[in-house]
């Protein structure tokens, strides 16, 4: 008898898979990643969050998003350090775009790293679009465009609008061009 309400009360808390949930007000969703060099030849990355309370709500005044950055030798560990310092999450399970500077792409060792690390982090998808600036990304993701809120959001929304017609290059796609090593034109996004 005592085995079964072992067992009872041992299934019943698997069955919850609530002991490491984290609430949505918990987390910081990245939307948009820009990656660029750090003046140490590390990389610094610059993160687009948007602020939920301000998207929600609609008499909302001011900015509706939060920009984060956060430099390491590597890219997990930029990542790391905009985590490490903040009472929240870092989410990057809803991030819609990278960015890379044209700085980083023109170092290959630098951005070879970068797109694999990116492809080697389970929190990140496939699908994330991948655009180049000429200037910093930190520059492009601080700007708001006129029709949305968010650059991130602004440039998926373009894209899912002209799906047929714009051309786009994902993680999978990019990675693919790199390990058979094809050149690919990565599409520019300027200010």
């Amino acid at each position: 008898m005592t085995k079964k309400w072992i067992f009872a009360l041992f299934f019943t808390l698997f069955l919850t898979a609530c002991y490491d949930n984290i609430a949505p007000e918990d987390r910081e969703f990245v939307i948009t990643m820009g990656i660029d060099k750090a003046e140490d030849g590390g990389y610094s990355i610059t993160l687009e969050i948007p602020k939920i309370n301000a998207l929600n709500s609609k008499s909302a005044e001011g900015d509706t998003k939060d920009i984060k950055t956060a430099t390491g030798e590597t890219l997990a560990e930029a990542m790391y350090n905009a985590d490490k310092n903040s009472s929240k999450k870092t989410y990057y399970e809803q991030m819609k775009v990278v960015i890379f500077s044209e700085e980083v792409i023109q170092n290959e060792e630098l951005f070879v790293n970068a797109v694999f690390e990116l492809l080697e982090n389970r929190a990140i998808s496939n699908r994330i679009l991948i655009l180049r600036t000429e200037e910093s990304a930190k520059d492009i993701i601080s700007k708001n465009p006129k029709e949305d809120s968010m650059m991130g959001l602004f440039i998926a929304n373009f894209y899912k609008k002209n799906k047929d017609s714009a051309y786009r290059v994902d993680l999978d796609k990019l990675v693919r061009y790199i390990t058979q090593g094809q050149e690919i034109e990565i599409p520019l996004v300027k200010t």
